[in-house]
């Protein structure tokens, strides 16, 4: 999926984790979720988001955009943030390339 500068509702980012080999960590104690996102101008912020699918060995998540999430292009960095009983457990990054559809290709 190609993802535009402004983006907005009822588009989003799905994230899908899985358990690692050898791993016994267990997405189904997984109590709330959100990204922690890098934008392309090195600012950090958090975006709200939810749960779609979650099982022992897996959970999808999803963030549907908002005005003001994505104002630039570039690389934005997702990182997974997930709440269980001991805390915050961080899932593996996600890098979410953000396009403009009006700038052309010499």
């Amino acid at each position: 999926m190609t993802v535009y500068i402004n983006a907005t509702a009822p588009q989003g980012a799905s994230v899908r984790l899985t358990r690692r080999t050898g791993s016994t960590f267990d997405f189904s104690t997984v109590t709330d979720v959100a990204f922690e996102v890098s934008k392309p101008d090195k600012s950090i912020v958090t975006w709200d988001a939810s749960i779609e699918s979650q099982s022992t060995t897996e959970l999808i998540i999803r963030h549907v955009f908002q005005t003001g999430d994505l104002p630039i292009a570039g690389l934005y960095i997702l990182v997974p943030k997930l709440t269980v009983a001991g805390g915050t457990v961080d899932g593996e990054l996600v890098e979410m390339p953000v396009k403009n559809p009006h700038k052309r290709k010499p």
